[in-house]
């Protein structure tokens, strides 16, 4: 449990939570933070923030996944937190594959996934290649509203348990290194900054992209 992987993950849930928090209080004059996360899983993070951050009430999200079950799941231990924490916080959710997303974004579909304050996505992208990552990117732009918040996640080149992984729990993931990190940024995006950050342990990797405002 103190191996840096599992660190790393507990501390992705921790910076996504903080995130969270401090954009909907950036974001306050402006009404609702609206968020969307793609792969969403058991949504921890969502479920942190709403129990623990009185600012999720400044928050509308939607959560999307390919998986029935997960989302059946997730939305029960929402609800859960909502009312542990005494929330009115919309939460809805969203059955789709990664492909079902990108296939519909292509024909136009897909409209009522647009203007989102942060959209972002946790985990997915160690198991995607960098062409499928580089069109997630270029959509998650694409939804973000003008001065929107861009989020992915991966795990880095130099992860000192990589060989244990892969070699005893075979669990292999596409490690990425900051360059190719930055390579996933769409060219001539018109972006007011980009960022890419290790946690403490090194082993996680963020990407930001502020989009300029209108």
């Amino acid at each position: 449990l103190n191996t840096e992987p599992v660190v790393a993950h507990r501390n992705r849930i921790d910076f996504l939570v903080e995130k969270l928090r401090s954009e909907c209080v950036r974001r306050v004059s402006r009404g609702k933070t609206r968020i969307f996360n793609l792969a969403c899983g058991p949504a921890m993070e969502v479920q942190r923030f709403l129990r623990e951050c009185e600012e999720s009430d400044l928050a509308e999200i939607d959560l999307l996944d390919f998986n029935s079950e997960t989302l059946e799941y997730t939305r029960e231990r929402i609800q859960e937190s909502r009312m542990s924490g005494g929330r009115e916080t919309q939460v809805r959710d969203f059955q789709r594959s990664v492909h079902q997303l990108l296939r519909a974004a292509t024909q136009g579909g897909e409209e009522e996934f647009t203007n989102y304050d942060i959209v972002y996505c946790a985990g997915l992208f160690d198991y995607l290649s960098q062409r499928v990552c580089q069109r997630l990117v270029d959509l998650f732009c694409k939804m973000a509203k003008p001065g929107g918040l861009v989020i992915v996640t991966n795990v880095a080149s130099s992860n000192p348990r990589r060989a244990c992984m892969e070699y005893l729990m075979e669990w292999n993931l596409i490690h990425r290194s900051e360059e190719e990190m930055n390579d996933l940024i769409p060219a001539g995006l018109p972006v007011k900054r980009t960022d890419v950050r290790a946690d403490a342990t090194g082993v996680n990797l963020f990407l930001e992209i502020e989009l300029a405002d209108a």
